[in-house]
C-alpha cells in the first residue's frame, strides 16, 4: 500500500502539460474580423515570483482595453482570452490554434488567412495592424 501511495504522490507532483480538452477549449467564431489577445493563464504565485509576467500582464490587459473600446462600433470583434489554446471557426471550418509563445494576437477573418502577432503590443500597435491586416481603420480616440 506504501508503494501505491509513493507513485500517487510522484504522478500528482509531476507538472501537467496537457491540451485542454475540447470542452475546457475557448472557441472564437469568426463570422466577421476576429482580433483575439491571447495570453497563457498565470496564478498568484507565479505572478508574485515573477515581475516580469506581472508587469507583462499589466500592460497586456490595459492595452486590451483600451483597443476593445477603440474597436467599439466597427466591424472588427475583439476577445481577451487566458487559455495554452484556443479553437477559431472561419468560414465552418474549426482550426485549434496552440501558440509558440504566451502571449500575442490572433487577427483571422472569413476568406483570408490567420496572421499572429507574438508579445505585448500597445493599442496603437494594435490598431494599426487591424487596419494593415482587416482594412479597418478604428476611429480616433482621444
Amino acid at each position: 500500500m506504501r508503494v501505491f501511495r509513493a507513485v500517487i504522490l510522484l504522478v500528482c507532483g509531476l507538472p501537467m502539460t496537457a491540451k485542454a480538452t475540447d470542452a475546457e477549449r475557448p472557441r472564437i467564431n469568426a463570422d466577421t474580423p476576429v482580433v483575439i489577445a491571447f495570453f497563457e493563464p498565470v496564478n498568484d504565485q507565479q505572478l508574485e515570483n515573477d515581475p516580469d509576467t506581472n508587469d507583462a500582464l499589466d500592460d497586456f490587459q490595459h492595452y486590451a482595453r483600451a483597443t476593445r473600446v477603440a474597436l467599439d462600433g466597427t466591424c472588427v470583434n475583439f476577445h481577451e482570452i487566458y487559455a495554452r489554446e484556443f479553437a477559431v471557426a472561419v468560414d465552418g471550418v474549426e482550426t485549434v490554434f496552440t501558440p509558440a509563445v504566451t502571449v500575442g494576437y490572433y487577427f483571422v477573418a472569413p476568406g483570408r488567412e490567420a496572421r499572429v502577432e507574438y508579445g505585448v503590443h500597445t493599442d496603437d500597435d494594435i490598431l494599426a495592424l487591424v487596419e494593415e491586416v482587416f482594412g479597418v481603420k478604428a476611429p480616433q480616440q482621444e
